[in-house]
């Protein structure tokens, strides 16, 4: 499943991204400094400013985003679909929690930061639903009326 994920997200990003970094850095910029930054990936998680590697909204925040979500995955898989069906939905409302009690601390706390994590963070808990939900698509077995205020309420 992983490798799979990997290759779904990795192989257009390597396709893609070079053309992309090519026309803007090296010809509409002429900036061969933010090419290599750019080409080499650190602009996923980085940003640059004044000649400094700062953490910072990239440009193709998506593909940090997801590969963070496949690496945590194999953790939502264990508490959400090795236990009991009452300890998947406990586990299940923590792990919104957590994520919610996250953001709400990050946007009241720490305001600076959540403005530079805010694209991907508020995505979270949608991974964590479609994570829950996902094996139920996946195994063709029907949808509660708990998993439609479930998917409802947080789209």
């Amino acid at each position: 499943f992983m490798k799979k994920r990997f290759d779904r997200t990795l192989i257009p990003y390597l396709v893609i991204t070079p053309f992309f970094w090519i026309w803007k850095d090296l010809i509409a910029e002429l900036d061969i400094l933010d090419f290599v930054y750019n080409i080499t990936g650190l602009s996923l998680i980085l940003s640059r400013e004044n000649n400094y590697l700062v953490i910072g909204k990239p440009q193709i925040w998506y593909v940090a985003f997801i590969l963070a979500m496949y690496a945590v995955y194999p953790i939502i898989y264990k508490a959400l679909f090795t236990v009991t069906e009452k300890q998947k939905n406990k586990n299940f409302v923590l792990l919104i929690t957590i994520i919610v009690a996250l953001i709400i601390f990050l946007q009241y706390y720490v305001p600076e930061t959540y403005k530079l994590l805010e694209v991907s963070v508020t995505r979270t808990p949608a991974f964590i639903i479609g994570c829950y939900l996902g094996k139920q698509v996946k195994e063709n077995k029907p949808f509660k009326i708990y998993d439609f205020l479930l998917f409802f309420s947080f789209s």
